[in-house]
């Protein structure tokens, strides 16, 4: 997990998807307000799913004069390094308490479906996190809760997660393919010659 609090966030180079990071700014200023939001970011792999939330960061510190600290949480490293569920669910349990006082936070479990897979076909380990993570996503309320929280659960494959906690996350997201203006700012800034 990586974690970054708000007097440290800096500004990241992200191109496109300016609905998107509108729509984001706009929930992170609730969330900044009072209450639990919780949103399903899914799309094609490379999109920049996985850097938009250190970009909504880095711009309310620039647009709103807002301090949001960032708790990023890799899914499925977290899956590979733990031989086993309750080690992993204590992790988050740890992870979790420790932000409290960091609020407003951006919380962002990249690739969500490694803990929340479907309980159906999934061994019984993998049903414990499922089950946390649905339990995690159920505290707090968007409307009368003293907690200022933007969650993220991030996913390329929004079909492998576990209904129960996909409907959760009350908010859909989606990030299309990037256009070809986009990949030509992306190579320029690369330093990528003849980047047409």
């Amino acid at each position: 997990a990586q974690f970054v609090p708000g007097r440290d966030i800096t500004d990241h180079f992200f191109v496109g998807y300016e609905d998107e990071i509108q729509a984001g700014m706009n929930l992170l200023k609730q969330a900044s307000e009072g209450g639990v939001w919780r949103v399903l970011l899914f799309g094609f792999p490379g999109c920049g799913k996985s850097e938009y939330p250190f970009v909504l960061a880095g711009k309310a510190k620039t647009q709103l004069n807002l301090n949001v600290s960032l708790l990023y949480v890799k899914c499925h490293r977290l899956a590979s390094f733990f031989d086993d569920a309750n080690k992993m669910k204590a992790y988050l349990r740890e992870l979790t308490s420790k932000i409290e006082s960091f609020q407003p936070i951006i919380l962002a479990f990249d690739e969500f479906d490694a803990i929340s897979p479907k309980r159906d076909n999934a061994s019984s380990s993998l049903a414990e996190l499922s089950l946390w993570a649905m339990s995690f996503l159920s505290n707090g309320n968007d409307v009368d809760s003293d907690k200022k929280i933007l969650c993220f659960g991030i996913t390329n494959f929004p079909n492998q997660m576990d209904v129960a906690v996909r409907d959760r996350l009350q908010y859909p997201m989606h990030f299309g393919n990037a256009g070809i203006e986009v990949i030509k700012k992306m190579l320029e800034h690369n330093g990528i010659p003849k980047s047409n």
